[in-house]
Formats: C-alpha cells, structure tokens, sequence
C-alpha cells in the first residue's frame, strides 16, 4: 500500500511555493493600488479645476513649448512674455514639477509678464506652485501686481525676503504708504509650497499649503481699470531664485475648502509623478487636516 502523507522536503516545497505566490499577490494588489490612487488623484484635481472654472481669469500651466518668447494662457487670453537677459527662464522636467513642467528662475533677470490682464471688479485670488532653491542675498519678488491707476507703483508684492520670510508688501501709490505683512517665518529650500492670496476689501489674505496664515488690512477701493501682473519678479524690479508652477488668477475671493482641494489635488500629483514620497504626503496631508479656519 503507497504512503500518500507528505514528507518533509514535500512539505518544504510547498510552503516555499505558497510563500511565492503569496508575494506575487501582495505586489500586484500593491500596484493596482497605487495605479488607483493615481488615477484617484487625477479625477480629483479634473474635478477641482471644473468647480472653479466659474471664476477662472486666466491660468499658467506652463506645460505647453513657449512660441517666439510668449508662454501660453491655458483658459484665458492672457499670454506671458518670458524675460532674462542671458537666457529665458528654464523649463523643467515633469519629475521637478507639480503638474506637467515648470520654469526655474535664476534670480538674476528671469520673469513672467503678463501685461494688462482685463479689470476685476471686487476682489481676485491669485494662487501658485512655488519651490524656493536658495537665496539671492536680496529680496526676491515672486508676484508683483501692479494697479494702473495709481501713480507710482501702487499694488501687491510678495517677496522671498532676505532673511527667509515670505513678505507681503501692499503699497498705496496716491499716498506713497506701505503696509507689510509676513504669511510664513521661515522658507524651506527645495520643497513645494502652495501659496494662495485673496484681494478683497479690506483685507489681504494670504495662505501657505492650504492654511490662513495672516489677514493684511488694506482699506482701498477695489474696481481698477486693468492691473499689471509678473511672476518671478516684483513690480520693483526684485527677482525670484526657484521654480514655480501652475499660476492661476480667479475673479473672485476663494474659499477656504476651495483653497484646501487646490492644494490637495498638487499633493497628489506630486504624489504621482515621484516628487514627493508617500511619507511626506501623508505629514501634509495630516497637518491639513489640523487646521480649522
């Protein structure tokens, strides 16, 4: 009669093959979520960008070749005029970037200009990618906004200070008064911050990564003719040293909950594309979640 029991080395084999095949489940099944969560991400910011395109102006993806100098205006009419005098801003690669690519700018003469953007009547949101990659010992301007019917530079500025701050400088050209204000003590190098900014009578409203940081009071009628708007570059001449992404113009005043999802879906696009590892994204994601407005 046959003995029909396992032996040992029997025994062995089987539990090596089961072990096998137990990891081939467990990678794919960890793929096909991590295939998931991309294609989750990518559902999600489609569905952000829909919800606000109601009040969309004008958005800089930067994704698409600049044409004979000039980078493309995604949804609105507004196409920017790259400047440098030894070299346009660079384009950078998507692993780099937030969305798509991105421009890195030298801090020495590298700017965006948009020219006059069409009137906003109560208030605007402007928002963006930016990633800081040192200082130039100087005060580095990454958003100027330059009101045409003030006299000599009336409008918003925010700069990468020089001593690490990210400032805030709101200046009224008929009176020549200044008003500052600071959105974060410190500035990271090399990570990416997502910075929104509300014009709104009377206040300024800056927010880092989806978190209000500071309310600037600015008692001035809202209802100019056309604005000028750079990025990179303040409207004094000041330059940024870094890269910048995804720059959007609402004509509106944001919600906190708008502001959070805009963030949310870069989180997961970086995400996505390797820029960030799931551990800091989970750190952002849980910091977010703390805040309460």
């Amino acid at each position: 009669m046959q003995n029909k029991s396992f032996t040992l080395i029997e025994l062995l084999v089987v539990i090596v093959i089961v072990g096998i095949l137990a990891g081939v489940i467990i990678v794919s099944v960890s793929s096909s979520i991590n295939k998931a969560n991309f294609a989750k991400a990518q559902s999600f910011s489609n569905t952000v960008q829909n919800e606000l395109l109601g009040d969309l102006v004008s958005e800089w993806t930067f994704n698409s070749p600049a044409v004979s100098g000039k980078t493309e205006d995604s949804w609105g009419n507004n196409d920017g005029t790259l400047y440098g005098a030894n070299g346009l801003p660079q384009l950078q690669t998507k692993e780099n970037c937030v969305y798509g690519t991105c421009y890195l700018f030298d801090g020495v003469d590298d700017y965006i200009n948009y020219g006059s953007i069409s009137p906003l009547i109560q208030s605007f949101t402007i928002t963006l990618w930016v990633e800081r990659n040192g200082s130039t010992g100087s005060n580095g301007g990454i958003v100027g906004i330059d009101m045409d019917f003030w006299v000599e530079h009336g409008g918003l500025q925010i700069f990468d200070w020089n001593d690490g701050r990210l400032v805030g400088r709101v200046r009224n050209g008929l009176s020549n008064s200044e008003n500052f204000a600071t959105f974060e003590t410190t500035f990271q190098d090399k990570k990416w911050k997502f910075y929104s900014f509300i014009f709104t009578k009377p206040y300024i409203i800056a927010y880092t990564d989806g978190g209000k940081k500071s309310e600037t009071f600015w008692n001035y009628d809202i209802g100019w003719t056309s604005y000028n708007v750079s990025v990179g570059r303040s409207f004094t001449s000041s330059y940024f040293k870094g890269s910048i992404d995804d720059v959007r113009i609402y004509d509106a005043a944001l919600s906190t909950s708008q502001i959070k999802q805009q963030y949310v879906a870069g989180l997961d696009s970086l995400l996505a594309n390797g820029s960030i590892a799931k551990e800091e994204y989970n750190e952002r994601i849980n910091s977010l979640a703390l805040y309460h407005d």
